[in-house]
Formats: structure tokens, C-alpha cells, sequence
């Protein structure tokens, strides 16, 4: 009998301490539950602040979070231009100024009736360049305009004097020269941000001009006189190449005393070109080195600050070590 009732009192005791669990998982399920329903609500609200903080913001790029389609992207894609990326407009103007004026210097040349056919071609060919160029220009500004009908009141200027081949419409490559002015703006913000790329993109700059300039001028100076050998616009572009490099293969050779002036000029400035190019080379070799230091030093810092920190911990541990040994230690003794 005595082990019936041990059995059932057993049982008892297991069905209550079952209950009991039971009870107290469903009342963890509901706190779990309230509390993440707080969670979430908490969550909407924070959401819901942040998105009237950025609808009310102008200078975030998500001020049009309401809006869709084509307009919303456009409008992105202008601010982040205008905060991001004044470094690219401020060489992309300064590149437009440069092409700019060629461009109206390789005008007044085709004006003349008594160009080279050679020179014509040459001159076409860097047409054809440039006008790549003020097309993509054309497509940045209207992209990235605020408003575009205001923009295409004057920018249709500058979509016909992206247009190559047409004579009639060329005339309007003039109006670009008005533009200058505010590119300077857009240039000098460029320059406050640009400090070693500066130079080199100023010796790029440079090497073309010094490139398309003196195979303009030794085409115009070598060409229809006795004895030249440079009579192409190859063999002026060629000999151009080699000049400014220094190699001077010596196959073309100017004969006139201007193009002789003008082949010291050109070696000149190809010493000083790849002198300041090789030391700007060097430098951004340097700066990356010097980077890559410094990342490597703050490694070794953060390992440095991580073992301090496992020391003390160790530390502690031995403190307490130490602290419960000296305890039970005093313990023993005071029993015996």
C-alpha cells in the first residue's frame, strides 16, 4: 500500500509541477509577444520621425521620398553631383574651357581659304573629338539641371555646337565663350578640394595642348616650303610625339628657323612635362605607401589596446585568485 500512494503522490506532484510550466511558458509567450509589439512600435515611430526629418530636409538627396519614376531619380542624381562631386565639376569646366577655346582657334583657321588640305583633315579629326565632348557636356547639364526648360532657353547652344560637319551651325561654338565665367566658378571650388591630383591633371592638360598646338603650328610653318619632309598631318602629329618625349628619331626634321624654334620649345616643355609628371607619379606612390603604414600602425594599435585590456583582465583574475586562496586559507586556519 505504502508504495501505491508513494506512486500516486508522485504523479500529483509531476501533473502540478507540469501545470506550473505551462503557466509560466504562456506568460513568457505573452511578455515576448508585448514586448515585441512595443518593439515594432517603437521601430514605427523612429521610421516615421526619420522619414518627416528627410522629407523636410533640402539638402538631403531623399527630400523627394514621395515622388517616382524618372523625376525622382533625376533629382538624386543633381544633388549627389552638386554635394559629392565638386571635384568632377570643377575639372570637368576647366576641360570645357580648354576645348572651348581650340575650338574657336581651329575656327579661325578653317576660315582661311588657303588652308592645307592636310590641315583641314587634321583639324576635322580633332573637331570630331571635341564635339564628343560638348555632346556629353550638353547631356551632364541638362541631366542634372533643376529645372530643364530653363536650362534649354541657352542650352541649345551648346547642343549645336556639339554638332560637327555643319558649317552653319558651327558660328554657335562661339556662345561658349560665355559660358567661361561661370565654369571658373565651378573650377575654383574643384581646386580648393584637389591637392596632389592637381598637378598631374594641369600636366595632362598641358601635354595636349602642347601635342595639338605643335602639330597645328609645324603643319602651317613646314608645309609648301622646298625641302620639308613634314608634310602631312602624320607625319607633323608623328614628329610632334617624338619631340615632346625627347626620343627624336630624327626621320622628320624641321628646316625653316620657326620650326626649329618651335622644336626647342617642344623639347623644352617635354623635359618639364615628364619631370613634373614622373615626380607626381612618385608622390602618389609615396601617399599610397604612407596610407597603407598607417593602416598597418593602427592595427598594430588596436592589437596593442586589445592585450592591455586581456591583461587586466588577467589581472583581475589572479587578484581574485589570489584573494579567495589567502580566504580560504584564514578559513582553515581558524577551523583548526
Amino acid at each position: 500500500m505504502s508504495k501505491k500512494v508513494g506512486r500516486k503522490t508522485r504523479k500529483k506532484a509531476n501533473r502540478t509541477s507540469r501545470k506550473k510550466l505551462l503557466k509560466s511558458g504562456q506568460n513568457s509567450e505573452n511578455e515576448l509577444i508585448v514586448d515585441e509589439t512595443n518593439l515594432t512600435k517603437v521601430k514605427s515611430r523612429r521610421i516615421q520621425r526619420l522619414l518627416r526629418f528627410l522629407r523636410q530636409s533640402r539638402k538631403s538627396p531623399m527630400s523627394n521620398v514621395e515622388g517616382e519614376g524618372v523625376d525622382t531619380l533625376l533629382s538624386n542624381i543633381r544633388v549627389y553631383v552638386q554635394e559629392k562631386g565638386m571635384v568632377f565639376y570643377g575639372l570637368w569646366d576647366y576641360l570645357i574651357i580648354i576645348l572651348s577655346l581650340v575650338s574657336v582657334g581651329m575656327i579661325t583657321i578653317q576660315l582661311n581659304d588657303q588652308t592645307d588640305p592636310e590641315l583641314h583633315k587634321l583639324l576635322q579629326l580633332f573637331d570630331l573629338i571635341i564635339c564628343v565632348f560638348f555632346f556629353v557636356d550638353f547631356l551632364i547639364r541638362l541631366l542634372t539641371a533643376p529645372i530643364k526648360k530653363q536650362y534649354l532657353k541657352w542650352g541649345w547652344i551648346d547642343l549645336i555646337s556639339s554638332l560637327p560637319m555643319v558649317d552653319q551651325l558651327r558660328w554657335g561654338r562661339l556662345w561658349r565663350l560665355l559660358r567661361i565665367v561661370r565654369a571658373i566658378k565651378g573650377t575654383v571650388r574643384g581646386q580648393r578640394k584637389l591637392k596632389v591630383q592637381d598637378p598631374f591633371i594641369s600636366v595632362i592638360i598641358i601635354t595636349f595642348l602642347c601635342i595639338f598646338m605643335g602639330t597645328l603650328s609645324i603643319l602651317y610653318l613646314e608645309s609648301g616650303v622646298e625641302g620639308a619632309n613634314i608634310r602631312t598631318a602624320r607625319d607633323a602629329l608623328w614628329w610632334v610625339f617624338t619631340t615632346v618625349t625627347t626620343v627624336g628619331y630624327g626621320d622628320f626634321t624641321p628646316v625653316t628657323n620657326e620650326g626649329r624654334l618651335l622644336a626647342v620649345f617642344l623639347m623644352s616643355a617635354g623635359i618639364g612635362i615628364f619631370g613634373i609628371f614622373s615626380v607626381q607619379c612618385t608622390q602618389l606612390i609615396l601617399n599610397k605607401q604612407k596610407d597603407e603604414d598607417e593602416e598597418e600602425l593602427n592595427k598594430l594599435r588596436q592589437e596593442l589596446s586589445e592585450v592591455k585590456s586581456e591583461l587586466v583582465e588577467i589581472k583581475g583574475l589572479l587578484t581574485q585568485l589570489t584573494d579567495h586562496y589567502s580566504e580560504s586559507k584564514n578559513n582553515k586556519a581558524n577551523e583548526h
